[in-house]
């Protein structure tokens, strides 16, 4: 007890007279504006009341100053004030404490700083193009992987396609999310085939993954009985030939992933040739194989997309086909094309 005590009164020995010096002042000015308020507290005709009102309050501003000063003074709370000031301002500790409403305010601001000191605040510009359109994908679901295997043959006159789609849904957030079963393709109407040999599809695999606090994953099997393909006829003559769509309203509900593997045949006349798939999520991994061997056609494949220095198309051209995958990330809308042309 008693070394506790030397210690305090060693701390106050650190502390400087002209803050105590300003605290009694301010107590004195304070008594004076006291003792003028009692004695001439009942009267109508308080005389100096305008300028006893400004003495009073310079009285409270000393001693406020005053009396953080002293404990600024203090090694104890000098340091814990200035360890605090340090969290807040200088490690942004903050933040944590902000809505998403003021985060996303925070965020703007700091982002016109950054992109818009030195230039023109243009709304048409790319930044806002990436805040509008690229940004919500961020909290949204992604393929880890996306493979397309395609085996393709003419036969009577026509382009038969067996096609194989596997790819594993992600998804980031907290809450289930309900996804689309990605079956949507414009078909040309061809005579004498009926609608539902257009597309058709030959099985689907749906597994829910769920991946526990150690990385365990946990696989469960979610079928669905009837895809329900709807086959619309369409006479826009904007969409050219593709006359019919064919499309599925089936959702998947994704916790934490989805493996899902579609197998499913098309039928096209020889005016189409072409396949094209596009992913209508950020894709990690993506890769097609295209298989095609014909004497008198050969085939011809590219890929299109988002395609920095660092994520170059791979592309490999085997003995009956055409490989193209990408290293990284793609964006929606990005994909491949294959053509046959005749040799």
């Amino acid at each position: 007890m008693i070394d506790w005590i030397k210690s305090r009164c060693q701390k106050l020995k650190q502390v400087k007279l002209y803050p105590v010096a300003v605290i009694l002042l301010s107590l004195l000015i304070l008594l004076i504006c006291s003792n003028h308020e009692i004695i001439y507290g009942s009267r109508k005709d308080v005389p100096y009341k305008l300028l006893y009102a400004v003495i009073h309050e310079v009285g409270i501003a000393l001693f406020i100053l005053g009396s953080i000063t002293i404990l600024l003074e203090l090694s104890d709370f000098r340091e814990y004030f200035f360890s605090r000031l340090n969290d807040i301002l200088i490690k942004d500790e903050y933040i944590s404490v902000l809505n998403q409403d003021k985060l996303r305010n925070l965020e703007n601001k700091v982002q016109k700083l950054l992109y818009f000191k030195e230039q023109q605040n243009d709304k048409k510009s790319f930044f806002y193009k990436v805040q509008n359109d690229v940004k919500p994908l961020i909290n949204g679901c992604y393929f880890d992987y996306y493979e397309i295997r395609v085996e393709c043959k003419i036969e009577d006159n026509l382009i038969k396609k067996k096609m194989t789609k596997i790819f594993e849904i992600v998804n980031p957030n907290v809450n289930e999310i309900e996804e689309s079963i990605p079956i949507d393709s414009s078909m040309q109407i061809i005579d004498g085939i009926e609608d539902g040999d257009l597309y058709k599809v030959e099985s689907l695999s749906i597994k829910s993954i769920s991946i526990d606090d150690y990385g365990n994953k946990t696989e469960k099997d979610n079928t669905i009985d009837d895809l329900g393909l709807i086959y619309t006829k369409c006479d826009d003559e904007s969409i050219n030939k593709y006359n019919i769509r064919v499309q599925t309203n089936k959702t998947i509900t994704v916790k934490d992933r989805c493996k899902v593997e579609i197998i499913y045949n098309t039928i096209t006349p020889m005016s189409d040739p072409f396949f094209t798939h596009r992913v209508r999520k950020p894709c990690k991994r993506y890769r097609c194989v295209f298989h095609f061997k014909n004497d008198i056609y050969e085939l011809a494949g590219y890929g299109f997309g988002f395609m920095d220095r660092n994520n170059k198309i791979t592309k490999n051209n085997f003995t009956g086909g055409i490989e193209l995958s990408f290293k990284d990330w793609i964006l929606p809308g990005d994909g491949v094309i294959f053509t046959l042309l005749r040799r």
